[in-house]
This record gives C-alpha cells, structure tokens and sequence, in this order.
C-alpha cells in the first residue's frame, strides 16, 4: 500500500512538472465510489391551481397548574383561504443516496455530521440510502434541489400538497390522532405505577422514505407528518398571515422577502402530535443542521 501511494506522488510529481494543473490527492467521495454514484430524483406529484385552507384558528388548552397557555400558536392564525398556482412536488423526502449524488456530481457538500439520531454511519451506510438526508443546512437543501432542476417548496405550497384543497385536515391522512402506526413521531403513554401520561419515540431516529404510505396525503406525498421536518423556501414573520399587514398573502404567498430565520415544517420522530400538525411552522436560523431536519423539493414542472 505504501509502494502504491509513493508511486501515485512520483506521478503527480511527474506531471506538474510538465505543467499538469491537477496533482491533488483523490477526495474522499472519489475513494468512497461504492457510495459517492448517480441516484435518480425523487418521483414528483402534481398538485393542480386552486384554492385551499391554509393556517388554524388552533390554541392549546392551559396548562392546568398555571392556567396559562404556552403556545399560543397564534403564528398560524388566522385561517384563510389561498389560491395558488399549479405546481410539482416530490412524494418523499430526498435520502441520503439522492443527496449524496450531489456531492458525487461535486455540486453538494456532505451534511455537518456522519451521525445521527445514534447512529453512527448514518449518512454513509448502505443500510440507511432510503432514509432522509439530515443534519443539512437551508443552503444546502436549496443548492440540491436547484442541481435537481427544482427548489424549495414555498410554506402554502408544503401546506396544500399535506392537507389537500377538500377539507381542513391537521395529519396528512386526516384527523384521527397520530399513533405509530401513522407517524413517526413522540406518542403518548401511561405509566402503569400512578397513571401519569408520558412521552415515547416510535423509533427515536428516521424511518425509510415510504414507510408510512399508508398515511399519504391527499396528492400522495409520505412522511408529511413526523419522520423528519422539512425545509421550506419561506422567510419567516409571525406576522405574515394577517392580510392587512401582508395584503399579497392570499395568492401563491412566498413569505417575507427577508428574515433572520427560515420555516420548517411537519415536525420529526422526536415532535409530539401537537407540532406534528400539517399547519405548525417552526422558524429556524438558515445555518441550523440537526438529525430531525430535512427536506423535499417542488418546482413548476417535472423535469
């Protein structure tokens, strides 16, 4: 092995010599050939114009020692009707194997951290290529889906493809509570010795893309609720829902033109039901990576 590597440096020392300009040793992504490789897109679903009920009128019970409510939520109110134009967005999340194309094609970066929600090899294990890419920034999700061809889906664009244009769901399958078999998400339990509720993982990491096909949205889309957050090409203003301070917001709304924090939505395996909902926004720096977000892309055509 150390005769192979002298006589690879004896090469590249040979060509700059005769003026070769790339005597750098091989990156790791070429090393890695077996992982590093082209992978097709995620399949994207079509979600036709028209009107559909963005945001809730929802506010949380008090909290029955203080009376007060902690999350008012008020972000998402109030709940409004916008129109918006056809457009296309991808049936599940983007994995590691599709991101890692990317990186291959020299146009990504891998994510922050190999690790993941304990596991060490996430990202670079075959065992986890159908899994969501995590621990992204929003550039890097942004300059994926433009190599893609495509982009981020806007808020009210993540919203509809969740909850459809038919009725004003909070799950992505509908309003029955969410329970593992629908999500990947934190359940409720009883502890058995005095009966208090307590707070339980399904699976405490990301389950594969698809998995919870059985609880699609309306147009198809898996995993809108729970598994990971996504990324979202929004802005974000708590604001921005009220038409008199943001009179534009009720015909395809893209968000404030600036802001120091970007939206994710549809919580992740470690979120309970309440920031699971299709309607919740959760604002976060752009620089922010972390094993419970990651991202799908959209676009106005199927490329």
């Amino acid at each position: 092995m150390q005769t192979t590597r002298l006589l690879y440096f004896a090469l590249c020392l040979c060509l700059c010599l005769w003026g070769a300009t790339a005597c750098d040793e091989p990156s790791d992504s070429e090393f890695k050939s077996d992982l590093y490789r082209a992978a097709p897109p995620t399949e994207m679903i079509y979600v036709e114009a028209g009107a559909f009920t963005m945001g809730s009128d929802y506010d949380p019970d008090p909290d029955f020692l203080s009376g007060e409510i902690d999350e008012p939520f008020s972000d998402e109110h109030p709940e409004r009707t916008v129109e918006l134009s056809a457009y296309w967005i991808e049936r599940s999340e983007v994995t590691n194997a599709q991101y890692r194309a990317c990186v291959w094609a020299k146009v990504c970066t891998d994510p922050q951290t190999n690790r993941a929600a304990g596991i060490d090899e996430y990202y670079t294990s075959h065992a986890y290529d159908d899994y969501p890419v995590v621990n992204v920034t929003w550039r890097m999700a942004a300059d994926y889906c433009q190599w893609r061809g495509r982009r981020l889906p806007t808020e009210a664009e993540w919203e509809k493809a969740a909850r459809g244009a038919a009725d004003e769901r909070i799950y992505s399958w509908g309003w029955q509570e969410p329970v593992c078999g629908l999500a990947d998400i934190s359940v409720p339990r009883l502890k058995s010795s005095d009966s208090t509720e307590w707070y339980e993982t399904c699976y405490g990491r990301p389950v594969a893309v698809g998995y919870y096909g059985n609880a699609a949205s309306p147009y198809g889309a898996t995993e809108m609720t729970g598994n990971v957050a996504e990324w979202t090409a929004d802005y974000y203003a708590a604001d921005y829902y009220d038409p008199e301070l943001w009179p534009d917001n009720d015909v395809d709304p893209s968000g404030p033109s600036a802001g120091d924090r970007r939206v994710t939505r549809g919580g992740s395996f470690a979120a309970t039901a309440m920031y699971a909902r299709v309607t919740y926004r959760d604002p976060i720096p752009e620089s922010f990576y972390d094993p419970t977000v990651g991202f799908r892309c959209a676009g106005e055509s199927q490329p």
